[in-house]
């Protein structure tokens, strides 16, 4: 086993109890609730440098989607594990309706154009 450290915290003593009232019902540790749930949150920590693609897949024997990140490492992390389709329609009407803004914002009025890099923008604009 490797080596290990410890990592303390002060919570307000009603916290506290709601933790150990928790921890006792499921059986478990505070020590280690406490150690899945940063080992959980670290990660899903995603390094600035990881790129992939998002993947979603239909599973028509529950009529559910699966939202996968497949990322260039082949590694994958699971975004949602049973959505509805009522789930993603409402994710893409509004992923739809942030991106039009983000395009007025922009100025961007051909579907092809894309943002130019702001270095570029001093750059003199011949007409």
């Amino acid at each position: 086993m490797g080596e290990f450290g410890v990592v303390r915290s002060k919570i307000p003593k009603e916290l506290q109890t709601q933790l150990l009232l928790y921890c006792e019902k499921e059986g478990i540790t505070p020590s280690r609730f406490v150690r899945d749930l940063v080992q959980d949150k670290v990660a899903d920590m995603v390094p600035i440098n990881k790129a992939g693609l998002n993947r979603i897949s239909y599973d028509k024997k529950t009529d559910t989607f699966q939202w996968v990140v497949q990322y260039d490492d082949k590694a994958q992390k699971t975004v949602v594990e049973a959505a509805t389709p009522g789930f993603l329609e409402n994710l893409g009407s509004e992923i739809s309706s942030a991106l039009s803004l983000r395009f007025s914002y922009m100025k961007k009025s051909s579907q092809k154009s894309v943002p130019i890099p702001s270095k570029m923008k001093k750059l003199r604009t011949v007409k």
